[in-house]
């Protein structure tokens, strides 16, 4: 009878002890392009498994007015932890969370940040006998929208335009050369979040 008493007691009282631990990530989104706080974007916790390249969404929010978000989750066996902020017309945004610098006392402060999408017109205009070649010197690279990151060739153009997508509100600037000639030098223009701003090249 005190052996079955002694049992129950060390059962309920592990059962006591025992509760999940968890964790409070949370932030702000901001708007690099219009300098503000990023409301209504879509915010990802993924988590992935050992030896996995492929992150699950465990939870997934909206910012609010402020660009705040919060995710409060137990832990588990993840490897690691990765948050990602997504929204229309706008280059999303991750990194990961190291589970060594979580602890259950205090939250993890992550803020992230976003450009929203803008694009500039390479125009080039000649009299179509004349080559030119570009190359880029500032603006948004290596996305999968972008463009090339070496030099471009433009051959027998009258008028020709290239769109190339650059984080908006930024600046966007090539070096160009006319093919045997002398004219050459840079061109820049500040692409207008969401807009297309043109860059004329005339030769």
């Amino acid at each position: 009878m005190m052996r079955l008493f002694l049992l129950c007691s060390t059962l309920l009282l592990a059962t006591a002890c025992k509760k999940n631990i968890s964790y409070t990530i949370k932030g702000t989104v901001t708007d690099l392009s219009l300098s503000g706080k990023l409301q209504n974007a879509t915010v990802e916790l993924l988590t992935y498994s050992q030896g996995s390249t492929t992150g699950t969404v465990l939870q997934s929010s909206a910012t609010d007015s402020e660009g705040n978000y919060s995710f409060t989750f137990d832990r588990n066996r993840y490897d690691k932890i990765e948050i990602k902020v997504i929204k229309n017309n706008y280059f999303s945004s991750s990194n990961s969370v190291l589970f060594s610098d979580l602890t259950s006392k205090e939250d993890y402060v992550m803020d992230l940040s976003l450009y929203a999408h803008s694009w500039v017109k390479l125009r080039f205009m000649s009299d179509g006998i004349q080559d030119a070649k570009y190359i880029r010197q500032e603006g948004k690279k290596d996305c999968d929208e972008c463009c090339t990151n070496g030099e471009v060739f433009i051959y027998n153009a009258t008028d020709t335009s290239i769109y190339c997508i650059n984080n908006g509100n930024t600046i966007y600037r090539i070096y160009y050369n006319v093919l045997g000639s002398q004219t050459q030098g840079p061109l820049s223009t500040t692409t207008v979040a969401f807009d297309t701003t043109e860059l004329l090249i005339s030769y």
